[in-house]
């Protein structure tokens, strides 16, 4: 990995999935954000904190939870479900994640960033 942005690496993908693997640093995180498709998420190596936020503008941080090796998260296409995913911690972590979209579809049916 390199710069402030945790890496995606494409595993797999399919005509309406993608599985891929992220790659985070030591202090990196996704955008707050809810999703526009289905999801999964297991925690391969590392430790990451996945934050959960109450709708509203800015979107508040309501709870966060650990995820350990062999921990899974997933969530819906929900504009109310909104989380972050980080690495809070000093060590590398990898993610596997799974997507209800194509690959090359991402940029426009991933993410509704909202801060």
């Amino acid at each position: 990995p390199c710069g402030d942005t945790y890496l995606r690496h494409l595993l797999h993908d399919g005509e309406n999935y993608a599985v891929v693997a992220l790659v985070w640093r030591a202090g990196q995180m996704s955008p707050v954000h809810a999703h526009k498709t289905w999801c999964a998420l297991a925690v391969h190596r590392g430790i990451l904190t996945e934050h959960f936020y109450t709708p509203g503008a800015p979107p508040r941080l309501a709870s966060a939870r650990l995820r350990f090796p062999g921990e899974t998260s997933h969530g819906t296409a929900d504009p109310d479900q909104i989380h972050r995913i980080a690495n809070c911690c000093t060590e590398t972590a990898i993610s596997i994640h799974v997507y209800g979209t194509a690959y090359a579809r991402f940029g426009q049916d991933l993410n509704l960033l909202l801060a």
